[in-house]
């Protein structure tokens, strides 16, 4: 179902992200998750900080805070090489980071799977969390007998896009902050075209 991935997210990386995720959730045009609610769910495609486009990351706000992004961007590179060292990956594989930003007091998920009608082995998502938080929850995951497994807290994990899954609930008053990084086989069908940070299977 899922598989534990050895990894462990540097200080700065986790400050970095807490910082960015923090002004995110203080600015002017505050961002919504793909259901509209604004403040609970919220996928932070680092692409943008890149080009400074696209709508969810305000253009406003990246111009405004281009220290903060280019040093989250930095260390979210220098860290990709370690994060995918145990993920299997061909020449037709592209990688999709993003930051996942879960709410304090934010409810579960609906389960879902990632992979669309992607064939088996061709979608990897790894998480890797970056806040430790007492009741944060975490991704849980749909046994055959209709309850839940979770890895274990602040645990990296890696999982089959396939698989039924939600992100757990958030019953801290901190936000939930973990890297995202999708590995698949063609374009990832959860994104709009150029909407991500996309690298060759070179890394």
């Amino acid at each position: 179902m899922f598989r534990e991935v050895r990894f462990e997210a540097s200080a700065g990386l986790r400050g970095a992200a807490g910082a960015y995720v923090r002004a995110c959730g203080s600015s002017a045009a505050p961002m919504t998750d793909r259901s509209g609610r604004r403040g609970r769910r919220l996928e932070l495609e680092l692409g943008h900080l890149l080009r400074r486009e696209g709508a969810r990351v305000p253009l406003a706000f990246a111009r405004a805070n281009r220290a903060l992004c280019g040093d989250l961007v930095r260390r979210v590179v220098g860290a990709l090489p370690g994060v995918l060292r145990d993920v299997g990956r061909g020449p037709s594989h592209r990688v999709y980071v993003s930051l996942i930003a879960v709410a304090p007091l934010a409810s579960a998920q609906e389960v879902h799977a990632d992979a669309g009608d992607k064939a088996r082995g061709s979608y990897t998502t790894v998480i890797v969390p970056l806040t430790r938080h007492a009741g944060q929850g975490t991704t849980e995951f749909l046994m055959r007998d209709g309850s839940f497994s979770a890895p274990a807290p602040g645990a990296a994990y890696a999982f089959d896009g396939r698989a039924m899954h939600r992100g757990g609930a958030n019953l801290s008053r901190a936000w939930r902050v973990a890297l995202c990084v999708v590995v698949c086989k063609g374009a990832d069908p959860n994104r709009l075209a150029g909407s991500s940070l996309c690298w060759s299977a070179r890394l």
